[in-house]
């Protein structure tokens, strides 16, 4: 989304967060213990963080009042290992597992809450589309009216806590035979502009008969949201691996995982900011007593899922299931013959009003909605990021259509990234995408 909407949005978010959610219907809390068998979930080494910058406290919720210094003045060291959560999993036929315990006065979500509406499908015309032929951005393209997108400067970041961020991931390949996949994430032009870096993150791969996909998108207003995102997206991998290869699981074992990310991504912000944050009086908190609400202040994240069948069944069709733990992100089934299907609601509420709040992690985003479809043969799915899904929305705008036509066939790495660096007056965010082609 863009940077005002996001702020909007997270305001919204911010102060309503805790009062619906104590509404709400229970939850599972996953265990947080690593996983034996996988060595990506064992207690990682410490994050390098930047220390030269002075420490300022970060005071703690009062009478719903946020008190926090600038996110600019935030300086943040690690004493210890970040730990990892274990829990969820995400393919189906699978026996519930034992639900974990609960903290106590913690709500349970014992369902996720089921989507499976179909939109229809929507054939997009054109794309209008212009070469750059000059200038720092020479041979990307404009889509649609670029605006006063060209004249942003793009920028390295000098300082950045938490280590180098790079300005772009890609990767592409074969997850199997017939299911081709990539994955893009580039740093948006708002973010050069701002000399932030890019907040987005995915993770991808493969356990047993599944490919697994992740994206994750840090909220602006968090200084450390970037780091959010990175541990959102681990997480949640770590998690539907670890159910993979035990005994399965189904719908119903989502909220555990839902849950299992939100610790972790809470157990991050504490070790990131925990030891500076005081009361009113000046007084250290302890970091047990800490609110989600203030953490989410520095660190905040979407967190988006993806899990599908490697291979297809005897009619070519590979069944999928799309589980957003919380956030704004957005999936699609593309078909070279019939367009663009929007997989879930997206941003539309109960009204059909696009609806840009949301409830990001480390805060309680309630139950996450799940969809389950198929992938046909000659189809790609996508999951994206807001910063792809809010230029895409139906379709039918200059991004949905120039987009249908450079992902309706697989693209290696070089091609992804090129397909992702494309300029708009509405393409100020970040940008990631998990596509999947089956063959």
């Amino acid at each position: 989304m863009t940077f005002l909407s996001r702020w909007v949005s997270w305001t919204k978010a911010r102060f309503m967060a805790e009062p619906r959610a104590a509404n709400r219907a229970g939850q599972h809390r996953a265990p947080d213990a690593p996983d034996p068998v996988d060595p990506s979930s064992q207690p990682q080494p410490p994050l390098a963080f930047d220390t030269d910058a002075p420490l300022h406290p970060i005071h703690e919720v009062v009478s719903e009042r946020l008190q926090t210094p600038n996110s600019g003045e935030l300086g943040a060291a690690l004493d210890a290992p970040l730990s990892s959560s274990h829990g969820g999993e995400v393919p189906a036929h699978s026996q519930p597992t034992a639900p974990p315990s609960s903290n106590a006065g913690e709500t349970k979500y014992n369902e996720p809450v089921v989507d499976n509406d179909v939109p229809a499908w929507h054939k997009p015309g054109p794309a209008a589309t212009e070469a750059i032929t000059h200038g720092q951005y020479e041979g990307r393209v404009a889509v649609g009216d670029m605006g006063e997108m060209h004249r942003i400067v793009p920028r390295i970041l000098p300082h950045l806590r938490g280590g180098h961020r790079p300005e772009a991931m890609v990767d592409s390949g074969f997850a199997s035979e017939g299911l081709y996949v990539g994955a893009v994430s580039v740093r948006g032009p708002g973010h050069h502009q701002l000399g932030a870096p890019r907040q987005d993150h995915y993770a991808i791969g493969t356990e047993g008969d599944w490919f697994i996909g992740v994206v994750a998108d840090g909220v602006s207003e968090g200084a450390l949201s970037h780091l959010g995102a990175e541990r959102a997206a681990f997480a949640a991998m770590t998690e539907i691996r670890s159910r993979i290869r035990g005994p399965g699981l189904g719908a119903q074992d989502w909220p555990a995982i839902s849950e299992a990310c939100r610790v972790a991504v809470r157990a991050t912000a504490l070790q990131l900011v925990g030891r500076h944050i005081v009361d009113a009086d000046g007084a250290p908190v302890a970091p047990e007593t800490v609110s989600d609400r203030t953490l989410a202040t520095h660190v905040a994240t979407t967190c988006d899922v993806v899990v599908c069948e490697l291979r297809a069944d005897s009619a070519g069709n590979r069944t999928f299931t799309r589980a957003t733990i919380c956030g704004d992100g957005s999936a699609y089934l593309l078909s070279p013959q019939d367009g663009w299907q929007r997989i879930g609601a997206g941003k539309s509420n109960e009204l059909g009003e696009i609806d840009n709040s949301l409830t990001p992690l480390p805060l309680d985003p309630g139950p996450p909605r799940v969809t389950v479809a198929a992938l046909a043969a000659g189809q790609a799915l996508v999951l994206c990021t807001d910063g792809f899904g809010d230029l895409i929305e139906t379709g039918s705008r200059p991004v949905g259509r120039y987009l249908f036509e450079r992902w309706s066939r697989p693209l290696d790495a070089a091609g992804l990234l090129q397909s992702a660096s494309f300029l708009n007056k509405n393409a100020d965010d970040d940008r990631t995408a998990v596509i999947l082609w089956a063959q």
